[in-house]
């Protein structure tokens, strides 16, 4: 086709983001009607924070495809390289705190444990933004930083 890299990119990752969105919403009703669950914070640094996470989460499943040869394949390192790390050294069922010290450094380098922090402060606590510039940088230093890689290997690999 005669699409550029920036058009193929925008058309494959704004269905997701926008689904991504209403599950998002979807999740947050139905917290709040069967379980109760009130976010105490604002919703809109609540959808700042997700849309952040939400766009390099994406953007490293464009990394991920563009050197991967099948679904099958992508699906893999996907599960192996996002997935694990987010369910393991997120912090979400494991406290950081009590992990090996070498673990807790490799948290870090986690979207999900950033995004966690700024979900708990809001949610949870009712704060905005302002206390989660840190994590929040982060968010958007690696949706960046991963969109730019995948941007240029989807260009390599179309051109």
């Amino acid at each position: 086709t005669e699409l550029r890299t920036p058009q193929l990119i925008v058309g494959k990752v704004l269905p997701y983001l926008g689904i991504s969105l209403l599950a998002t919403a979807v999740i947050l009703l139905t917290a709040r009607v069967l379980f109760g669950v009130e976010v105490r914070g604002s919703y809109l640094a609540l959808f700042a924070a997700t849309l952040l996470y939400l766009v390099g989460a994406l953007s490293f499943g464009l990394l991920v495809s563009s050197f991967s040869d099948s679904q099958a394949m992508a699906f893999q390192v996907g599960a192996v390289s996002s997935m694990l790390p987010a369910i393991f050294l997120s912090g979400f069922i494991f406290p950081i705190r009590g992990m090996p010290h070498l673990l807790q450094y490799l948290t870090y380098a986690v979207p999900a444990r950033h995004y966690l922090i700024v979900l708990r402060g809001v949610v949870l606590k009712g704060t905005d933004l302002t206390p989660y510039g840190r994590p929040m940088l982060y968010l958007a230093l690696y949706a960046t930083v991963v969109l730019a890689v995948a941007s240029l290997r989807l260009a390599r690999r179309e051109g």
